[in-house]
């Protein structure tokens, strides 16, 4: 037999998420214009904020900035996302990157 508890804790903690996913997520706008901000960012950044590529790959970025980001290497992504928000408003930047 289940001890009571831990069901309770289980439900409280699917409650929870399901508020977090579906509840409070739900009134946020913020993902939307944060998507839609950080796109704007990749294709208006500069050399100097991409420094780590090589010349070949800026050339590759330059023309056409979302395949370069999809396409490369996942440490070439990572440290295009920091770029990106670098320059995301305050709203809209993710904690711990």
């Amino acid at each position: 037999m289940k001890d009571c508890r831990s069901v309770g804790v289980q439900a409280a903690s699917l409650y929870a998420s399901y508020e977090f996913y579906f509840g409070k997520r739900k009134s946020m706008r913020v993902p939307y214009h944060a998507f839609h901000n950080a796109l704007r960012i990749l294709r208006a950044l500069d050399f100097h904020e991409v420094h780590f590529l090589t010349d070949a790959e800026w050339e590759k970025f330059r023309d056409n900035p979302y395949d370069f980001f999809i396409t490369t290497s996942n440490s070439n992504s990572s440290l295009i996302w920091q770029a990106i928000q670098k320059r995301q408003p305050t709203e809209f930047k993710e904690e711990n990157v």
